[in-house]
C-alpha cells in the first residue's frame, strides 16, 4: 500500500496505466503526483480516493474489469458506492456506481473532469443519485 502523505511517482503511475491499460487523466496524475490517496469529509460527503496501488490491487481483484474494462475505480464514498473513471468517455468522466455493479446502466455521473469533481467537493456538493436528487436510492 502506498503512503498517503507522499506523492506517487511518475514510474509508479506510468507502471499502473500499463497494468490496467489506461492511461489516466493529467489532473488525476497530478492529483497523484501530490498526494496519492485522501480520505476526507467534504460536509455530509465522505470521500476515500485510492493510492494507486490500491487503484491498480483493487482493480485487478475484482471482476468488474472483466465485465467493464473502461471503468475503473479511483476510491469510494465509504459504504458501497465507487468513485471511478468511464474511459469509454474522451477525456474519461467520474462516475458513482455499486461497487458490486457489472452494468453500465447504473453508473451515474458525477463529473466531466477529475478537476470538477474535486471542485464540487470542496464546495461541499453532495453526491448525485438517480433521479437527479441526493439521496441515495432505496
Amino acid at each position: 500500500m502506498g503512503d498517503v502523505d507522499a506523492g506517487a511517482t511518475e514510474s509508479t503511475i506510468e507502471a499502473a496505466e500499463n497494468r490496467l491499460r489506461q492511461r489516466f487523466p493529467e489532473d488525476y496524475r497530478t492529483f497523484l503526483k501530490s498526494e496519492n490517496g485522501l480520505e476526507k469529509w467534504f460536509g455530509d460527503v465522505y470521500l476515500s480516493l485510492y493510492t494507486i496501488e490500491q487503484v491498480v490491487e483493487l482493480n485487478e481483484i475484482h471482476e468488474h474489469l472483466v465485465y467493464q474494462p473502461e471503468l475503473i475505480h479511483i476510491g469510494s464514498d465509504g459504504g458501497g458506492e465507487a468513485i471511478a473513471f468511464d474511459f469509454r468517455q474522451d477525456p474519461p468522466t467520474v462516475i458513482l456506481v455499486n461497487l458490486a455493479s457489472t452494468d453500465w446502466s447504473e453508473a451515474i455521473l458525477q463529473a466531466e473532469s477529475f478537476t470538477e469533481f474535486m471542485d464540487q467537493r470542496r464546495r461541499e456538493e453532495k453526491l448525485r443519485w438517480r433521479g437527479g436528487d441526493h439521496l441515495p436510492p432505496r
